[in-house]
């Protein structure tokens, strides 16, 4: 990614946000809807790094494997849209990115990392 992932989601108008689930238990992702028709997927990578990846629908990658094992459970909805209002990024010391958080109105921070033990997020209200 040449822009940082911060430029990427800045400003936008977040209508759904869902954990992309496997064998309805595990969380191993999160897919971040918007008003202008993206969908962000937020999921550790091989060497425990966030990937960050943008479709223009609700279809799930391929590296989610097998398909019909893994699915969307939904934590968020905003019909009209909620601002994101902040985008914090770390970064390892490769420079690559380990951990996110945005925040969203109405929902607040949505913490999201990456490390040995696979992916992991949080929701945090007290913003």
């Amino acid at each position: 990614m040449t822009m940082g992932v911060s430029d990427v989601l800045a400003e936008k108008q977040v209508t759904r946000v869902a954990e992309v689930v496997f064998e309805g238990m595990e969380v191993v992702g999160l897919q971040v809807a918007t008003a202008s028709g993206e969908r962000f997927i937020v999921t550790d990578w091989t060497d425990w790094t966030l990937r960050i990846d943008s479709r223009a629908d609700d279809a799930l990658p391929d590296y989610f494997w097998p398909p019909e094992e893994h699915s969307l459970r939904v934590v968020f909805e905003s019909k009209d849209g909620a601002s994101v209002t902040a985008v914090q990024e770390r970064l390892d010391e490769m420079g690559d990115l380990i951990a996110l958080e945005v925040t969203i109105e109405g929902f607040g921070v949505c913490s999201s990392r990456a490390d040995s033990e696979g992916f992991s997020w949080h929701r945090v209200t007290d913003v």
